[in-house]
């Protein structure tokens, strides 16, 4: 069984899925209602832009990665397996839920909650299909480069354009995080073993 490429469909599945909810939240109207997420955004927007990318590209996803998918979601996981001898998918799923949510949280506003918490249910969701936190360190960064490329190019901050790239964003996510899957299987088959033989985390 040849293994698919982890690095391009992290890449796809990153970026696509912080366009599309880049793109829910500027049309849901949601930036109105916080203040503190526009004085944020002020503030960002004041950075050289050398500044900016090194701080969201680089320095944020390796530190918040490290704590939020490395110890709050790594670490439980990898404790319960040793104990148990195997993943688990009811607490992948629980761990990975309250990890994204207090991630939102550390943001501070309740526009970077929403955003957050379902960029770190697609962070944990990498973590597992690719085998660990150097993956969603990467898709972080592809992330953030995605916002910063998001709020700076004009078209994308149309009506038009903002829905264009909102529906083709939405589809490359679901064909990615389809294809993630396959990366996951990849991984745990053996050479000799058909995919149907595959059994799920239990």
């Amino acid at each position: 069984m040849r293994k698919p490429a982890r690095l391009p469909v992290v890449i796809a599945f990153s970026m696509s899925l912080a366009f599309f909810l880049n793109q829910v939240i500027v049309f849901s109207g949601l930036i109105q209602l916080s203040e503190t997420f526009q004085a944020y955004s002020d503030q960002l927007n004041a950075l050289p832009p050398a500044t900016l990318i090194m701080l969201a590209v680089f320095v944020a996803p390796a530190t918040e990665e490290i704590c939020f998918r490395g110890l709050l979601y790594g670490l439980p996981l990898f404790i319960s397996q040793k104990i148990r001898g195997e993943r688990n998918l009811k607490l992948c799923i629980t761990v990975g839920m309250a990890s994204s949510l207090l991630f939102g949280i550390f943001h501070g506003n309740i526009v970077q909650l929403v955003y957050a918490f379902f960029m770190g249910l697609g962070m944990c969701y990498t973590y597992e299909c690719c085998g660990g936190l150097l993956w969603s360190i990467l898709f972080h960064m592809f992330a953030n480069f995605a916002s910063v490329i998001s709020g700076s190019v004009p078209v994308f901050n149309t009506v038009a354009g903002g829905i264009i790239l909102g529906v083709a964003a939405l589809y490359v996510a679901v064909m990615t995080a389809y294809r993630m899957r396959d990366v996951y299987y990849s991984r745990h088959v053996q050479p000799e073993t058909e995919p149907s033989e595959v059994q799920p985390l239990s």
